[in-house]
């Protein structure tokens, strides 16, 4: 009689008969740099649809509250809303949306495009106050279906009692208070892209690009996101982004106009990065280079250079292009085969996921489950690098960064280690705390700071986003497709 017997929780002393421990902690001792041994799953409890429905409740009612106190510390006017909301209220009364505007103080240019103001115009007949806390709420609820989303694609071996403390630490994270304080649309953004994520994997190309196409009109640095399709020659995905560009420009094309779409490219884009590009709080390429060669009226630079800013700033932008370009190709199917080279045939797709103890025959050749495959890790890759390439980019964008960390997180509690991915995923997550404690204390000194609060404080973010391309470039891969498992089955 042959009896199949599973794996045990690693947490457990005592062992089945048959076990046969692996050398998987010994690898990984070694070093982040080097493949992950395949191990067996354990039966770890995963938190049910209810939980998630419980925790995530909890979440949103926490942010409730945080959301309402911050509207009663945000400015009168609705923060960086209030060039939006001014926009917004032209275009309903028919006038340019992107006339310079001294309603908002410093903001005398939107720097959105079209279809962001267009979602702003059916609350723009309320007071600023009330929009920015209705379009706070509406944001919450699309973080809220954007962490169900990745939570059920990539976390669902996640126990409540851990995903209970990461959504504790979310809800207090800098860049999501900067987003309710601000009133942003990076939620919506992150939606957008996690079903652009969701859509890829379960081999629905058309509504990948569908949705890239619309956070692209939303924000235009997810466009980054469509180099990776493109050079494995999903065409699919590029079509689909094609179609609901062109579509969705069409239907807003008589509300909003050709010329102020015209405006919008040559002056309103171009004048708001005018304003802000060597702001101490931009965290880009862009705005650490400036910290260091030209300053602000906040910091002193480190080297008074401005003449070199911009060629170092193309050359980085172009470097970290080809560094897409060529991880895309790096990941190009092997001759013969069709499928990417270490990637195993049945590594797409959500049911590639492994959710659960699972029982493996003696001698079988089984196909390794990975949660991240190297095409989803190549096409994550890129939003580190879109939000570094950007001429503008605020520690609130960084809320788009929820969906490369939380799946890299999926990797590793499958991995049941810590290893060097975990501790730069740490120190990126880390850095943004860090900054954020800097700042309240050296923003209110009435002098222009020195240098090292630059190098020190300011470029924190700069750093987080460094460490998650490093983090994605380098996160442990398995060695093979297939992994041959033996001493599995006892024989009575």
């Amino acid at each position: 009689m042959i009896r199949i017997k599973s794996y045990p929780s690693p947490r457990r002393r005592g062992r089945p008969q048959g076990y046969a421990p692996t050398a998987w902690p010994t690898a990984l001792r070694r070093g982040f740099n080097r493949p992950l041994p395949d191990r067996p799953p354990s039966p770890r409890p995963a938190a049910s649809p209810r939980w998630r429905w419980l925790v995530l409740g909890a979440f949103a009612a926490v942010s409730v509250v945080l959301i309402v106190l911050s509207r009663q510390g945000a400015a009168a006017n609705g923060g960086d809303l209030c060039r939006d909301y001014i926009s917004a209220a032209q275009l309903l009364h028919g006038h340019d949306p992107y006339a310079p505007s001294d309603a908002c103080g410093v903001l005398r240019y939107s720097p959105h495009p079209p279809l962001a103001l267009l979602l702003l115009v059916p609350l723009a007949w309320l007071p600023v106050g009330t929009v920015a806390l209705v379009w706070d709420l509406l944001m919450l609820a699309a973080l809220v279906a954007a962490l169900w989303l990745i939570w059920d694609e990539a976390l669902a071996d996640l126990a409540p009692r851990w995903a209970a403390l990461g959504l504790a630490a979310l809800a207090f994270w800098p860049p999501l208070l900067d987003t309710w304080l601000e009133a942003q649309i990076s939620p919506l953004v992150l939606l957008l892209l996690a079903l652009a994520w969701r859509a890829r994997r379960h081999d629905q190309p058309g509504a990948a690009g569908a949705w890239l196409a619309l956070a692209t009109l939303i924000r235009l640095y997810p466009i980054l996101l469509f180099i990776d399709p493109l050079l494995r020659r999903e065409w699919r995905v590029a079509a689909g982004g094609i179609i609901a560009g062109i579509g969705v420009t069409l239907l807003t094309l008589p509300a909003i106009g050709p010329a102020e779409y015209l405006r919008y490219v040559t002056r309103a884009a171009p004048g708001a990065s005018a304003d802000w590009i060597n702001d101490a709080h931009n965290v880009s390429l862009r705005g650490w280079l400036g910290q260091i060669f030209v300053g602000s009226n906040t910091i002193h630079p480190v080297l008074s250079a401005p003449g070199i800013v911009t060629p170092l700033y193309v050359l980085g932008a172009l470097a970290l292009v080809g560094l897409l370009v060529w991880r895309a190709w790096a990941g190009q199917p092997s001759p013969g085969t069709g499928q990417p080279q270490g990637i195993a045939p049945t590594d797409r797709g959500a049911d590639n996921i492994n959710r659960g103890a699972d029982s493996i025959i003696r001698g079988a050749d089984i196909p390794v489950r990975l949660l991240i495959s190297d095409a989803d890790r190549a096409w994550l890759l890129a939003m580190p690098v879109m939000l570094m390439i950007s001429p503008l980019a605020w520690p609130h964008y960084f809320i788009v960064l929820l969906l490369p960390w939380l799946v890299l997180a999926g990797d590793l509690i499958r991995a049941q280690k810590w290893n060097g991915t975990a501790w730069m995923l740490l120190a990126a997550v880390a850095l943004l705390y860090l900054n954020a404690v800097g700042l309240r204390l050296l923003l209110p000194l009435p002098r222009r700071l020195a240098w090292p609060a630059a190098v020190g404080v300011f470029a924190l973010p700069f750093y987080t986003l460094l460490l998650s391309i490093l983090t994605l470039l380098f996160s442990p891969k398995r060695r093979s497709g297939y992994h041959h498992q033996p001493n599995v089955l006892s024989e009575n």
